[in-house]
């Protein structure tokens, strides 16, 4: 869309993804999108649109009185696995300056944050059906590592992550402080 608007003399208006969701046309995609289906999904769109040409996204629908809606169960209303790749995001959000991820690990889609009290995150998802092996090049020592995967429900999870190097697990979300 953005090279068509550019094309079209459109430079300065905004690339707005509206209304974006996990939708698959299978008769249990509205209990998938509450599953790690929807939530490795978010978490890829999160990674991709962050330094894609999108300037807007509105996920639909976060409203936890809908059985349609991909944060909440309905009716108990408690948050389901895709809404904790938003809280996970969030971090880097506060945190306000994006910072350069390189990546070649097939499956494996990272975005980094840092802020002036030199704190710093990192939020990966690994959707493929295999663990991954990253190490991570910085000089920052990351000592906290939250996995949201079939058995973590956005928990630490010490295991996978030792010396830089991270370890997720297949279909998992994991935020790295």
């Amino acid at each position: 869309v953005r090279k068509q608007l550019d094309a079209a003399g459109f430079h300065d208006t905004i690339s707005v993804f509206d209304e974006w969701n996990r939708i698959d046309g299978s008769a249990d995609q509205f209990d998938l999108m509450k599953e790690m289906p929807g939530a490795t999904f978010v978490a890829e769109a999160f990674c991709k649109m962050q330094n894609g040409p999108v300037d807007i996204a509105n996920y639909y629908d976060a409203l936890p009185t809908r059985s349609y809606g991909g944060l909440f169960y309905f009716p108990s209303q408690k948050p389901s696995k895709t809404y904790y790749p938003f809280k996970a995001f969030n971090e880097l959000y506060k945190l306000g300056k994006q910072v350069v991820v390189e990546n070649d690990t097939p499956n494996v889609h990272a975005i980094a944050a840092t802020d002036s009290d030199n704190r710093h995150a990192v939020f990966m998802v690994n959707t493929g059906d295999t663990q991954a092996l990253l190490k991570l090049e910085t000089d920052v020592v990351f000592s906290h590592l939250t996995l949201l995967d079939a058995t973590h429900l956005y928990i630490p999870a010490p295991e996978c992550l030792q010396n830089n190097i991270v370890q997720p697990p297949p279909q998992s979300v994991a935020l790295l402080q």
